[in-house]
């Protein structure tokens, strides 16, 4: 179920931020991050998002599995995901839809099932995931942010902030040192289909400016160190509100 995690990989789209200095106070770090990436007003206010793209995933022993696929966020709560696959030459088609504490799968024609408890909790984590990196959240006094070390990604320096909060995985956001964009998110994810915890890495290209907002629209994922996906967005779209209607039991 290794492919499960690309609705992870699609929602850092208005997290190109600028940072000046590792030592300043993660507070300003925030406040600066906020206003490169359109002013905390703006990013508070645009938390619909909608993607499309594609992609091709790296399953173990080398088969690459292309995809298709349209991603719709909703705040802290609310998922859309329709995918198209080709496995072996054969398509298939699998939507994702998670509307607060209830989730529902549905392959092709299928009727929709809904998801049991251990899905709808990794689902949940890939939302707040998603939502976190949209950075408007993160003025709340729920979140604890630390400024963590300087990096090396891709042979350039890249500063760091750690975002903690309670009953919620720790995320790392690392920003290049010289051109303030997002490179890089460390955190620790559950592979479904071994239950085990693992190390995921994503790393950005390709900013572009979508509805007054910077975003990010190219992305390589690794687990445990080890190639996952790469994806590529072709169309982009950030708005106040989404259509209820997307987050309906299908």
């Amino acid at each position: 179920m290794r492919r499960m995690v690309i609705g992870s990989v699609l929602g850092l789209t208005f997290a190109v931020l600028a940072v000046s200095r590792a030592q300043d106070a993660p507070a300003a770090l925030l406040d600066k991050a906020m206003q490169a990436a359109g002013g905390e007003a703006k990013l508070a206010k645009l938390q619909g998002i909608m993607l499309k793209g594609k992609g091709v995933f790296h399953e173990p022993g080398g088969q690459n599995i292309p995809f298709t696929g349209t991603w719709h966020y909703q705040g802290s709560d609310k998922y859309r995901q329709t995918m198209e696959m080709e496995v072996m030459k054969q398509k298939t088609m699998e939507l994702r839809v998670v509307n607060g504490d209830k989730g529902w799968t549905k392959d092709g024609a299928a009727e929709a099932q809904i998801m049991d408890k251990d899905e709808l909790g990794q689902e949940k984590a890939n939302i707040y995931f998603n939502w976190v990196t949209t950075l408007a959240p993160l003025k709340s006094k729920d979140f604890k942010l630390t400024a963590t070390d300087e990096i090396k990604v891709d042979g350039k320096t890249a500063v760091g902030l750690l975002v903690v909060r309670k009953g919620q995985g720790d995320i790392r956001l690392y920003f290049d040192k010289e051109t303030f964009a997002l490179v890089k998110t460390e955190r620790t994810v559950k592979d479904q289909g071994t239950r085990k915890d693992v190390r995921e890495e994503m790393y950005f290209t390709s900013v572009k400016e979508v509805d007054g907002i910077k975003m990010p629209l190219k992305y390589t994922v690794k687990w445990d160190g080890q190639p996952l996906a790469d994806a590529e967005m072709t169309e982009a779209k950030a708005v106040e509100k989404l259509d209820e209607k997307l987050f309906a039991k299908p």
